[in-house]
């Protein structure tokens, strides 16, 4: 039975680690393609809108969405973190869990950062 706790634990570990890059593979993927091949694409029926909502609306909040269960997902990695710490284990649990504390706060921070340029910058601007 200690065995199929540790093993669940060694998954979240795993998940909790790995979720901030991951994240951040899909927010950069995801703003990709609705810039240049779905909204500002020559067939686009209206120009920098996706089924009526501007792409930097949509941008925003996926910028927001991926970037606050970053945060949550690190706040989790804090929170094992800090049990394995104090039950005084070794080896890679408390590593795996500070991995996750601080790619979390890392690629939450990148993340949250992509805001900006879906504030800032036009969409669909014509290239010079």
């Amino acid at each position: 039975m200690a065995t199929d706790t540790t093993q669940r634990r060694d998954w979240v570990l795993t998940l909790c680690a790995l979720f901030g890059p991951a994240a951040w593979a899909v927010f950069i993927a995801v703003n990709y393609a609705l810039e240049d091949p779905l909204a500002c694409s020559p067939g686009a029926s209206v120009k920098g809108q996706i089924l009526g909502v501007g792409v930097r609306t949509i941008a925003a909040g996926v910028s927001l969405a991926l970037g606050g269960a970053t945060l949550l997902v690190g706040a989790l990695s804090l929170v094992l973190w800090l049990a394995l710490r104090d039950t005084n284990s070794s080896g890679r649990r408390p590593w795996m869990a500070l991995a996750g504390v601080l790619n979390s706060a890392l690629f939450g921070i990148v993340i949250l950062v992509g805001v900006a340029p879906a504030v800032i910058l036009r969409t669909c601007a014509p290239s010079p």
